[in-house]
């Protein structure tokens, strides 16, 4: 409660599945309780699929939906083990695009 008290912006990383939308419930009325502005981002996403519209239409529902979506890229895997952000680890991938979409 502590970071969402003295967040400016709490971004609320949400999977395309019912059961994470669903489980990002209660962050999502700890943060309208402390009246905090919010943005769900849709993230490990697939390249494509039903289940990434439905999961935009719920989101879109419940409040922001940030854009662009983050993807399923082995980078965010792979900088786990190198203790790195993706932005330094992999500069000009296509998961560094879109971290870097996400923050502008």
């Amino acid at each position: 409660m502590r970071a969402i008290a003295g967040a400016h912006l709490c971004l609320i990383p949400v999977r395309p599945s019912p059961a994470d939308i669903e489980a990002a419930i209660p962050t999502l009325i700890a943060i309208r309780r402390l009246n905090r502005r919010f943005a769900f981002v849709l993230n490990q996403t697939p390249p494509r699929g039903c289940r990434l519209t439905e999961a935009a239409t719920s989101l879109n529902s419940l409040g922001v939906l940030a854009l662009p979506y983050v993807g399923q890229r082995n980078d965010h895997q792979d900088v786990l083990g190198a203790g790195l952000g993706v932005t330094e680890f992999a500069q000009e991938g296509r998961a560094s695009e879109e971290v870097r979409e996400l923050w502008r």
